[in-house]
Parts: C-alpha cells; sequence; structure tokens
C-alpha cells in the first residue's frame, strides 16, 4: 500500500473557493548506483524502487543483469 498524506487544500469552482482536505501520495528520494557507482537520484513512491530503477536504466542503454 502507497503512503499517503492528508493536506489542506483548495477547491475552486464556479462559485468560488473552498479549503477543503485531501490524500496525496507520498514520494521520497531513491538514489541508483551501477556497479557500486553513483548513477541519479530520482524521486520515487515508496514500494516501486525495483521497477523504476530497472525503466530508466533502460531507457538510458545500461544492461541489466
Amino acid at each position: 500500500m502507497k503512503e499517503t498524506r492528508e493536506i489542506l487544500a483548495k477547491k475552486f469552482s464556479i462559485n468560488g473557493a473552498s479549503a477543503i482536505h485531501d490524500s496525496v501520495l507520498v514520494e521520497e528520494p531513491l538514489e541508483i548506483y551501477v556497479n557500486d557507482r553513483f548513477y541519479t537520484l530520482t524521486m520515487r513512491l515508496v514500494g516501486e524502487e525495483i521497477p523504476l530503477a530497472v525503466g530508466l536504466c533502460f531507457t538510458d542503454g545500461i544492461p541489466i543483469g
């Protein structure tokens, strides 16, 4: 399950603005190392580290495996 946080936000409509509470997903930084060397820093959703790292390396042409 993804970590969420409640925030205070404004909802705008034709009748004006009103304060509401809204849930947002929490992102955290992820450092990626390739062959023990720093490669990049990106933001990620908790629990999606491996697919994100593999996808970034694949699109940048870095061999995995």
